[in-house]
């Protein structure tokens, strides 16, 4: 019975992958609210880690060198810049 139990959850639960970004394009997908608010809760908890822990912490093993790489690069979207004349 237990057995039985434990794969129907395996086929249901785990037959797709959760990490954040695919959680929330199976919100969008399915329209799914829950699923949303879940994705958008670790998008706030990474956003906070980041900025929080992550961002003082090599700004301080870094100095300089990292305050002007955060200058040049963007923290979360990228952005697109094409040079003309090839590679």
């Amino acid at each position: 019975m237990l057995s039985s139990d434990v794969s129907s959850a395996k086929a249901t639960a785990h037959r797709l992958p959760w990490l954040p970004r695919w959680s929330s394009a199976r919100g969008l997908l399915f329209a799914s609210k829950p699923i949303l608010a879940y994705a958008a809760g670790l998008a706030l908890a990474f956003h906070l880690f980041v900025v929080l822990y992550e961002e003082p912490t090599l700004r301080a093993r870094f100095g300089e060198e990292y305050a002007s790489y955060c200058r040049r690069v963007p923290r979360w979207i990228p952005r697109w810049r094409f040079e003309k004349g090839g590679a």
